[in-house]
């Protein structure tokens, strides 16, 4: 926790472009710097105790979009995609973007009431669906 401590304290100030010259958000910047410093189980527990982790609750399925052909429903939470945690919207939603035709990644859902999670496979693009982020719980 001291580095992770020392680190965000170093962060606390806006990043305004990343390492490509490319402006980004200074959470993600932050998120990028962690993930380059931390296992991926330290960088879960960073998330979960800093209120930093999220999810994305599904409230509305376009009919025909991709949600739809994969069997997502409305109160599905998703809590990974491609095994990355939900830490932005934008940033969940550029993984999923830029995976290229043909290939499919997957995401982790937890359907209402269940309190164990199920990979389903999707490929990259617009999902087609209206959505919340929620603080992980």
């Amino acid at each position: 926790m001291e580095f992770i401590l020392k680190h965000e304290k170093r962060l606390s100030r806006p990043i305004t472009a990343s390492t490509n010259g490319e402006f980004a958000d200074p959470l993600l910047a932050q998120y990028d710097f962690f993930k380059s410093e931390l296992s991926s189980d330290e960088l879960n527990r960073y998330l979960e105790a800093t209120h930093k982790r999220k999810v994305i609750l599904i409230v509305g399925i376009y009919s025909g979009s991709t949600a739809a052909n994969i069997g997502l429903q409305p109160g599905d939470r998703i809590l990974s995609v491609n095994g990355e945690p939900i830490f932005s919207p934008q940033y969940t939603m550029s993984q999923i973007n830029t995976v290229p035709p043909g290939v499919v990644i997957p995401i982790e859902i937890r359907r209402p009431g269940s309190t164990s999670s199920e990979t389903l496979y999707i490929p990259g693009g617009r999902l087609g669906i209206e959505a919340q982020l929620q603080s992980w719980q």
